[in-house]
Parts: C-alpha cells; structure tokens; sequence
C-alpha cells in the first residue's frame, strides 16, 4: 500500500520543490514497488509537494536514490523529538 488516506503517522516528511513529473512519478513508483513505507499525506505548497512517510528509515535510503537518478539538493535534518529526564535533546 502506498497511501493511507486517514493515517496522521508519519516519521519523515520529502520535500520535493520545483520537481519535474518524471521525478514525482518515479518517487510514487519507488514507494510503491519497495513496500516498505506508506504516504500518509500530501500537501500541495506553492513551488513543490511534501510527501509524509511512515519510515524515516526508507526515507533516506529514497533520498539517496533521488540524489543518484536526479540532479538537485539533498538535505537530511533532524526535529526535536523530546527531552529526557536530565535535560537532554533527544532526536528521532
């Protein structure tokens, strides 16, 4: 499955801006054909398209794949996930 329409997990979010149709198709075709994430949102913005991914994991080894099939920029960041007890920043 590559959409859950109702789903609001999600560990990763792709930002695809100023994409072409060829990348967005071969990013749905790759999803698809993996079956190791699903897409549970997309959000149309005004110069490109998120896609929320249920595995960070996958996530990146896509983004790995975009950056060999296509050219551009890939930037992998990290959003606070909590604090522990002691004060310290935890990452996802």
């Amino acid at each position: 499955m590559v959409f859950v329409p109702h789903g609001n997990y999600y560990e990763g979010v792709l930002q695809l801006r100023n994409a072409s149709h060829k990348l967005t198709d071969f990013v749905l075709r790759t999803i698809k054909a993996a079956d190791r994430a699903a897409i549970t949102k997309v959000i149309q913005v005004p110069n490109g398209i998120d896609y929320y991914l249920t595995s960070q994991k996958y996530l990146q080894i896509l983004g790995k794949k975009i950056r060999s099939n296509f050219r551009g920029e890939y930037n992998l960041s990290s959003t606070l996930h909590t604090q522990s007890r002691t004060g310290e920043e935890l990452y996802p």
